[in-house]
């Protein structure tokens, strides 16, 4: 269950590029208003001192028409005439009209310049990346975002980290089989959290990418010494409370002779011939004030109590006093939990470190 924690992936790097694609593949229109009309005048046209026939009005009409069209291509072509490639692409730019309805916000907001290596691309950050949610349905902050690709950023320009798509693709496979999912239902999943099924993989691409650099790069520091266990256990005690580990056994009234029941009750005769439930361990703390008795009860001894049609039949199998819980049954639970702080802390003081090498440009 650990390894299907799921978080934001590769392919958002690349629809952060998505944006500015849009305007090299036609994803994006500009819309040409032609303010031209032609506003046809009803006049005789004199040549050589004669009114112009009806035949000769339609030419002329005709030729007009002709000129406009060929003005309005003309004007059409330059409007749509493609930016050269050295020009800087506008979050103006992006936004024109999107066709395809999914992409709502594709306004570039962030640009983040790789602090990774010499020549690597910058990191770029749409309006519509900071409104998507983690696969969890988490709404994140910009802040998370930042520090997601930034990671990335160093993982992949600065260690060279290989991206693939395995550990993604098993992941979803999972999903599928322990929920019974189809692939429509994945994809449904990824629609709610605002993605399509590929930025989906590649968002968990991005976090398993993130989280063996992360592991890798701050393992070695979270090691635990033997005698920080045998400290925090002195220091941190874990006391049990008395518990009671007993089962239990039904008898339809109806069903068993009253003499039965007496020789059951104080005898403990026939005990062995009942249907017992699963033995089963409880604190006294967690006892009902009904059940109390047990506090009171031998080990092995049975008590009969009259339960509305039925006989609740209660046998004690072991009683353990509160104790404190000796090292050797924590000694793995205080390790965990050393070294999760340990990594927390040191991951704190990373992410600090790290966010200090990003300047985080806000695009106007």
């Amino acid at each position: 269950m650990i390894r299907k924690k799921v978080f934001l992936g590769l392919l958002l790097l690349s629809s952060c590029m998505v944006a500015q694609k849009g305007l090299e593949d036609g994803s994006t229109k500009e819309i040409v208003v032609d303010e031209s009309h032609a506003h046809r005048e009803k006049k005789e046209v004199k040549t050589e001192g004669k009114k112009t026939t009806s035949v000769e009005k339609k030419e002329k009409v005709k030729k007009e028409n002709s000129t406009q069209k060929v003005e309005k291509v003309g004007d059409k072509k330059k409007a749509t005439k493609k930016k050269p490639k050295d020009q800087v692409v506008t979050p103006q730019d992006v936004i024109t009209v999107v066709e395809n309805p999914r992409v709502l916000h594709n306004k570039i907001v962030l640009r983040i310049p790789s602090a990774a290596t010499d020549g690597a691309k910058d990191i770029v950050i749409t309006e519509r990346m900071l409104h998507t949610k983690s696969l969890e349905g988490r709404t994140r902050s910009k802040a998370e975002v930042i520090f997601e690709y930034c990671v990335y950023d160093k993982a992949v320009n600065g260690y060279h980290m290989t991206p693939s798509r395995h550990e993604a693709e098993e992941h979803i496979e999972s999903l599928k089989t322990q929920y019974g999912l189809g692939q429509k239902d994945i994809e449904k999943l990824f629609r709610e959290s605002g993605m399509t099924y590929e930025e989906g993989v590649e968002q968990l691409v991005m976090f398993y990418t993130n989280r063996a650099f992360t592991s890798n790069l701050l393992s070695s520091k979270v090691l635990v010494t033997e005698q920080e266990i045998k400290k925090y256990h002195q220091e941190h005690p874990e006391v049990v409370p008395t518990s009671y580990k007993i089962e239990k056994a039904f008898v339809e009234k109806d069903s068993a002779p009253q003499e039965a029941i007496e020789n059951l009750r104080k005898y403990g005769l026939g005990q062995d011939n009942l249907m017992w439930q699963p033995a089963y361990w409880i604190a006294e703390e967690d006892l009902v004030e009904s059940k109390k008795f047990i506090t009171k009860m031998h080990e092995g001894v049975v008590k009969v109590v009259d339960s509305d049609d039925k006989w609740e039949v209660v046998r004690l199998h072991k009683k353990v006093e509160q104790h404190t819980k000796p090292l050797t049954e924590r000694y793995r639970e205080i390790t965990e939990k050393l070294q999760q702080e340990k990594f927390q802390e040191k991951f704190d003081q990373f992410k600090k470190d790290l966010l200090k090498e990003y300047n985080v440009v806000e695009v106007a």
